[in-house]
């Protein structure tokens, strides 16, 4: 079996979200808070 492409790493969610044009922000932002929710986790890259 092959390795995940995408792995966990210390990058800033919030850092990335700034990033995030305006238009989807909120809506990146509601994910991140209802995953984190149902989760009980804090958000990672």
């Amino acid at each position: 079996m092959s390795d995940l492409k995408t792995k966990r790493n210390t990058r800033s969610v919030d850092k990335f979200l700034k990033g995030v044009d305006a238009k989807r922000h909120d809506d990146c932002q509601a994910l991140v808070d209802l995953m984190a929710k149902i989760t009980g986790e804090p958000p990672a890259m």
